[in-house]
């Protein structure tokens, strides 16, 4: 079979995702694998909007969204412990109400026609995400949606858009490197990104992953399904654990 499969690319994406944790709580924060690490949410955030068509040709819509949700709580706790150190933290949530949100918005912006009624609906999504303080915010959200309306315009067209993925992730980059500047002027932004900010970049390494992304599932069975799925809370019990007896 040419190309990646799902299979593939979601192995590739937990792989990356532990990497980043690694690098971040156990290695001072370590830029190079920070910067593998970026390659992780590109590539979770573009089958959750895979998802979001799968899940409408079901009629499955509600029992997903049901599913992320629960996952998010879930995830909470460990998410809190991980990056706080405290079972909960007001004002922060973990990277899958995030999803959650961007998962709804495009559900609901595929349900209407109207196109001032779908900006209102992703304007309410991105303003949930930043009250929340949801992990990667209301850029989160925006990856997800962007990355919908790529899928539809390819499947509508027959044709994939490398053009139009590279422009969505060169912009989600731009934006944390700009973001995370201090200060945020263009002499700021040049320093930040020569000295930490230059791990951003990784995210467009997932851009040629997904390139070659062939469409089909791979050997994915049941077990994997739900790894997958789970995987985020139960990477960061599994570092916890680690951090616990392990290195201290």
């Amino acid at each position: 079979m040419k190309g990646l499969s799902g299979f593939v690319l979601k192995w590739i994406a937990m792989i990356t995702m532990v990497v980043d944790h690694v690098g971040l709580h156990f290695m001072n924060n370590m830029r190079m694998m920070r910067f593998i690490g970026r390659i992780s949410l590109p590539i979770y955030a573009w089958f959750v909007a895979e998802s979001v068509h799968a899940t409408q040709m079901r009629h499955t819509e509600v029992s997903h969204a049901v599913r992320l949700f629960l996952l998010a709580v879930v995830s909470e706790i460990p998410y809190d412990l991980f990056f706080s150190g405290a079972y909960y933290i007001p004002g922060k949530g973990n990277v899958v109400f995030t999803i959650f949100i961007g998962y709804l918005v495009c559900v609901l912006m595929n349900r209407t026609k109207a196109v001032p009624l779908k900006l209102l609906i992703l304007l309410a999504g991105c303003w949930v995400a930043e009250y929340f303080h949801f992990s990667y915010r209301f850029v989160g959200v925006l990856l997800i949606v962007a990355f919908d309306l790529l899928q539809t315009h390819s499947r509508k067209t027959g044709k994939k858009q490398p053009v139009l993925l590279f422009v969505i992730l060169f912009l989600y980059v731009l934006y944390y490197v700009i973001h995370n500047a201090r200060p945020q002027t263009l002499p700021g932004i040049v320093s930040g990104f020569l000295r930490h900010n230059w791990s951003q970049t990784g995210a467009l390494i997932s851009g040629l992953f997904l390139l070659f992304y062939n469409g089909k599932r791979g050997p994915a069975t049941k077990w994997f399904t739900w790894l997958f799925r789970l995987f985020y809370p139960l990477h960061l019990i599994v570092l916890l654990v680690m951090e616990k007896y392990l290195f201290l």
